[in-house]
């Protein structure tokens, strides 16, 4: 796998898992009382006690893909 393919799916990861945030802080009640953006919900998702239905998941291929493309791409 060369260069551009990693970034190609690195992309396709980032788009997929900001999807599943965006859709899980838009439709979950609770969640968009107090997140109403993505960084919002990372800068806090370590501090809560009661995490409601967190998508760490998406948040850690979320990050990970961003960290990963800024790297790649200088």
């Amino acid at each position: 796998m060369n260069k551009e393919e990693i970034i190609e799916l690195l992309e396709e990861i980032k788009t997929t898992s900001k999807e599943y945030l965006h859709e899980y802080l838009e439709n979950d009640e609770e969640a968009k009382e107090h997140f109403p953006t993505i960084n919002e919900y990372n800068n806090c998702v370590d501090q809560l006690d009661d995490l409601f239905e967190v998508r760490i998941y998406d948040l850690a291929l979320y990050n990970l893909s961003k960290s990963l493309l800024s790297k790649l791409k200088k």
